[in-house]
């Protein structure tokens, strides 16, 4: 009997250390919506929600060294942007012109939410300066984001089609994990 009691509190406790925890963790479906000049990059949660985290983009392994105009003058080619949340519980870390890294913290973002922010993203496939305006989908293939939520990352890579999705899963959904 002893043993049995024992095992049930084990699983309670693992039960509770792992709530919250990224095995149950968001599902993120990042979308680029090219415009002249208005591009906006959208988060969708389709997983468990999300507060307190970070959410990288590394555009310097883009397919056409994708990289975000936001001065007048800079490498960008026409009609910069500064780096605005749109909607969503969001905040935008400073953005320099030419910068490849783009840095949003995650204050909140429940599932089915969406967060979007507005931006200028020119493509380096000419010389800088010269960049092209419209960045399609396939030119941000390769680029990486990353979620960041306590001690954990998910990664995803954009596709051809300008989607990244970053999940974690567990198979019991959002909330306390079984363990048996």
């Amino acid at each position: 009997m002893y043993v049995l009691w024992m095992s049930a509190i084990r699983k309670i406790f693992l039960a509770s250390m792992l709530c919250g925890s990224p095995l149950a963790a968001a599902e993120l479906t990042i979308t680029l919506r090219d415009g002249n000049p208005l591009d906006i990059l959208s988060i969708r949660n389709n997983g468990c929600p999300v507060s307190d985290g970070t959410l990288i983009f590394d555009f310097t392994t883009s397919q056409a060294d994708v990289f975000l105009d936001t001065v007048r003058g800079g490498p960008g080619s026409r009609d910069p942007l500064a780096v605005k949340v749109m909607n969503g519980d969001i905040a935008v870390h400073p953005v320099a012109d030419g910068a490849q890294i783009l840095t949003i913290d995650v204050r909140t973002l429940n599932e089915g939410s969406i967060a979007q922010v507005s931006m200028d993203m020119d493509d380096g496939l000419g010389t800088r300066g010269t960049a092209q305006v419209e960045v399609y989908g396939s030119e941000l293939k390769g680029a990486v984001a990353t979620l960041i939520t306590g001690d954990t990352r998910h990664m995803g890579i954009f596709d051809a089609n300008g989607i990244a999705r970053i999940g974690g899963y567990d198979e019991d959904g959002c909330g306390v994990m079984l363990i048996s």
